[in-house]
C-alpha cells in the first residue's frame, strides 16, 4: 500500500513477519515490531488488520490506523474497533468515500468515522467461506465485493441507507 509516497508490505502474522517500506530512493528496510495484515488508506491515515484488544478480547481481527510512520509502532491508534466475530478472518480491506470496508469469511463490514464496525450484509452470514469478499474494489462509487453467492454491488445511499445487488 502507498502511504506518505512510500511503499509499505505486509507478510502477516508470522514470527518474525514485520511490515517493510520501500523509498522513493528504492531501499527497503524492515520493521522490527509492527506486524500488520491487509492495508487500506482512508481518510489520508494508513489503516490496516493488527492485533486488537477490547473487552480483554486479542484478535488480529481488528484494524488500527497511523498518521504518521507505520513503522512506529506507537503511532499506531492505541486500539481501533474488533470487526465483527473475533474468531473470523479478515480476506480483504478497503476505502470508499467515508467507509473502510471490511471484508471477512461471514460477509461485509464497514468501519464510519465513530469506529463502529456492523456486518453490512447480515442476510450472507451463513453463506462464509474462505474466499468472500477477497479482492474487493472500488468502481465508480460503488463497491464490488466477490462473494459464494456471486458478485455483489454494495452503494452507500447516504441517510437513505444501502443497495446490495447481484453486479448482473
Amino acid at each position: 500500500q502507498v502511504f506518505n509516497d512510500t511503499l509499505y508490505v505486509s507478510l502477516g502474522f508470522g514470527a518474525g513477519d514485520y511490515i517493510w517500506k520501500r523509498t522513493l530512493a528504492n531501499v527497503w528496510s524492515q520493521d522490527d515490531d509492527v506486524q500488520l495484515g491487509y492495508m487500506a488508506v482512508w481518510k489520508e491515515r494508513l489503516w490496516a488488520q493488527k492485533s486488537t484488544t477490547q473487552n480483554g478480547v486479542t484478535t488480529n481481527n481488528g484494524v488500527q490506523g497511523c498518521a504518521n510512520d507505520p513503522m512506529a509502532a506507537a503511532d499506531w491508534t492505541s486500539n481501533g474497533p474488533i470487526v465483527g466475530d473475533p474468531g473470523t478472518p479478515i480476506t480483504s480491506l478497503g476505502a470508499l468515500a467515508d467507509m473502510l470496508y471490511v471484508g471477512k469469511y461471514d460477509g461485509l463490514h464497514g468501519v464510519d468515522a465513530s469506529a463502529i464496525a456492523p456486518l453490512l450484509t447480515p442476510e450472507l452470514r451463513p453463506y462464509r467461506d474462505a474466499n468472500n469478499c477477497r479482492n474487493m474494489v472500488a468502481w465508480h462509487g460503488r463497491w464490488f465485493v466477490p462473494h459464494l453467492r456471486g458478485l455483489l454491488v454494495y452503494q452507500d445511499l447516504g441517510q437513505q441507507g444501502f443497495l446490495i445487488t447481484d453486479s448482473t
